[in-house]
């Protein structure tokens, strides 16, 4: 069904059993494209089920090359129910498991083995690579946890946006987080062995050169489509839309430990996640920095921020998320209407 369901408009629909490089597979021209193994046809239909109409969207949705080009709110995700949360769940939680093989493999050894289900994630053919980053990203920046402002209305109300939010935020930040294999090193020099002095005839004449520049900055590394994607967002709405979601979803880190009654407000657990998603878009997103510099949410932000370094200054096993924490300070800082604040 995965692979069948939900083709874009324009596209076969069994291109996912024709491309394994069969008579069928030929195109125009007689060429034949290369076959895909069967995790990445695997992958595909997982990826194809999350955009299944009336199993994870609604019947009438559909998914177009012009959809995924909206703005943030305009994806086939928007309308939900506690049936469609359910199956998107499961295709996520199916994605995640995929894509956790770099957790297995050494820095050193991941040029020689790199995550190919996290390439064929990460380079998912269109529209579901536009898609599905629109709609993760808009399912966590979308989410309130204040809700519906009653103490304990997470308690009292069955929540299914909390937990697909939070298997998205997961998602959201392996895709945008691929790990790259390190740069090689330098061959080391052959020893050299004894040599007799030259004579004083064969000695060169010294040249008079110039001192030594500083050494050329290395290339930085190509962005893969995911980050392409990120660097993309531009429009004003899309990204008022992402500070105001990083707002409400760093400040429950405190807001949720403030409350006169206790446990009156529910507690998201993917702080860190959402912190390095923070330091993602700040990075790689000049605009969305710009924007959240100049926004009033700058001071929640700021505060979360503060908040996490204080609250895990003290646990060794969070000490790399208080130095991220501490590196989005100091991004933040380094532009200058925030260091005028």
């Amino acid at each position: 069904v995965g692979s069948t369901a939900g083709a874009p408009a324009g596209e076969d629909a069994s291109d996912g059993r024709r491309e394994g490089g069969g008579p069928a597979a030929v195109q125009q021209g007689g060429v034949c494209p290369p076959p895909r193994s069967l995790g990445h046809c695997l992958n595909l239909a997982v990826i194809r089920s999350l955009f299944v109409p009336g199993f994870s969207v609604m019947a009438r949705e559909a998914l177009t090359e012009d959809q995924a080009d909206n703005g943030a709110h305009a994806n086939v995700w928007d309308p939900s129910s506690a049936m469609l949360d359910e199956a998107r769940q499961a295709g996520m939680r199916t994605l995640l498991a995929c894509c956790s093989a770099s957790l297995f493999v050494p820095p050193h050894a991941l040029a020689a083995s790199p995550n190919r289900m996290l390439l064929a994630t990460v380079n998912a053919p269109q529209p579901y690579a536009k898609a599905l980053f629109r709609a993760l990203f808009s399912v966590v920046f979308s989410y309130d946890p204040v809700g519906l402002g009653i103490p304990y209305a997470h308690s009292l109300v069955p929540d299914s946006h909390y937990t697909v939010m939070h298997v998205a935020a997961q998602l959201l930040m392996v895709l945008l987080s691929q790990p790259a294999a390190p740069p090689p090193s330098a061959p080391a020099a052959p020893a050299a062995g004894p040599r007799q002095a030259p004579e004083a005839s064969s000695l060169p004449r010294a040249v008079p050169t110039a001192p030594p520049g500083p050494p050329p900055a290395a290339p930085p590394p190509p962005l893969d489509k995911m980050s392409r994607l990120l660097v993309a967002l531009q429009r004003p709405e899309t990204l008022r839309f992402l500070v105001g979601g990083f707002r409400l979803l760093l400040r429950n880190g405190y807001a949720s430990r403030r409350t006169y009654l206790p446990s009156a407000l529910v507690a998201l657990h993917c702080q860190q996640e959402l912190l390095l998603l923070l330091w993602r878009f700040l990075s790689l997103n000049r605009p969305f920095c710009e924007l959240l510099v100049d926004a009033e949410e700058l001071a929640d932000v700021v505060l979360a921020l503060g908040y996490f370094v204080l609250s895990w200054r003290d646990e060794p096993a969070k000490h790399s998320w208080v130095h991220l924490a501490i590196l989005c300070l100091l991004l933040l800082s380094s532009e200058e209407v925030q260091a005028g604040r």
